[in-house]
């Protein structure tokens, strides 16, 4: 009986992440096609901003549930969109999940000091991605249910 119940609870949680919008601000067509590719799987809202200016609209327009960007963006670096994103009180709920190829040390401190809740090293793996992702989720989830 306690597994069913397990089972019932778990299967709950995933309809109700299912249904969460992620949206990615990446720039590099083989990130976007790949995040494409492993966020669609599992979310039924995916949306895809090729630069900055273009993210933070679409961070404003959506409302999204959960923001993956890339931190070497051509327009705007991360850490600056980062910081308009946690400023704006339309978009400071929205958690940010931080993606890069380059992970030194000032790039990983300007993101957490901006409010980033994960920093993620590129090549993407799949697994980590969608952890993150399903960890974050969660966490609101609960949140809004105080």
């Amino acid at each position: 009986m306690l597994e069913k119940i397990k089972d019932f609870v778990s299967q709950v949680k995933e309809g109700a992440l299912r249904d969460k919008c992620i949206l990615a601000i990446e720039d590099s067509k083989v990130d976007s096609t790949l995040l494409l590719s492993i966020l669609n799987k599992k979310y039924s809202r995916v949306l895809v901003a090729e630069n900055a200016t273009t993210g933070l609209e679409m961070a404003l327009t959506n409302d999204p549930d959960l923001i993956v960007l890339d931190y070497n963006l051509p327009d705007i670096k991360g850490g600056e969109v980062l910081q308009k994103l946690k400023e704006d009180e339309k978009t400071r709920h929205i958690p940010v999940i931080v993606l890069t190829a380059e992970g030194t040390s000032d790039n990983i401190c300007e993101s957490f000091s901006n409010h980033a809740e994960c920093f993620l090293l590129k090549p993407i793996d799949r697994k980590r991605l969608i952890s993150e992702i399903d960890k974050q989720l969660s966490t609101m989830s609960k949140g809004d249910e105080k």
